[in-house]
C-alpha cells in the first residue's frame, strides 16, 4: 500500500500536476480585455525564471488584441519599467522572451514587438541591446 502512494505522489510531481509558486502569479493570470493604464505593475514582482519565460510564451501566442497588449505591459513592468534589465541582453535572449524578431525599416539593428496599441522598440549594437524604449499609441 505505502509503496503503491508513493508511486502515484511521485507520478503526480514528476507531470508537473502540483501547481508550481509561479502558476498563481497575477502577470500568468488571463488578461481581462480592457485597458489598464496606469495601474500599478504587476510583473516588477516576478523573480522566478520559470514564470518570466511562462509569460513570455503567453504573450507570444496571444492573439486578442487587448489581452496581448496587458502581457507586453506585464513583461515590461519586469524588463524595462521597474529597471531596465533588457540593456546588456543578447538578442537570442530577447528573443526567447518577445518572439522573433521583427525588423524596424529594414534596419537589422532596430527592432519592435507590439500589443495592443503599444510597442518596444530596442536597438542593437553587436546583437546586444543598447537601447530599449516604450512607445504608447492611442
Amino acid at each position: 500500500m505505502k509503496t503503491a502512494l508513493l508511486i502515484c505522489c511521485t507520478c503526480f510531481i514528476l507531470l508537473g500536476c502540483s501547481k508550481s509558486k509561479h502558476s498563481t502569479h497575477p502577470a500568468l493570470a488571463r488578461p481581462d480585455g480592457k485597458s489598464h493604464r496606469g495601474d500599478t505593475m504587476v510583473g516588477n514582482t516576478l523573480t522566478d525564471p520559470t514564470a518570466l519565460q511562462e509569460l513570455g510564451r503567453l504573450y507570444q501566442k496571444e492573439k486578442a488584441f487587448e489581452a496581448r497588449q496587458e502581457y507586453l505591459l506585464r513583461l515590461l513592468d519586469y524588463y524595462l519599467f521597474s529597471q531596465n534589465r533588457l540593456k546588456g541582453m543578447k538578442k537570442h535572449e530577447v528573443e526567447s522572451v518577445f518572439g522573433p524578431t521583427q525588423y524596424e525599416d529594414k534596419n537589422p539593428s532596430r527592432v519592435s514587438y507590439s500589443g495592443g496599441r503599444d510597442s518596444l522598440v530596442i536597438d542593437y549594437k553587436d546583437n546586444i541591446v543598447s537601447y530599449a524604449q516604450y512607445i504608447m499609441s492611442y
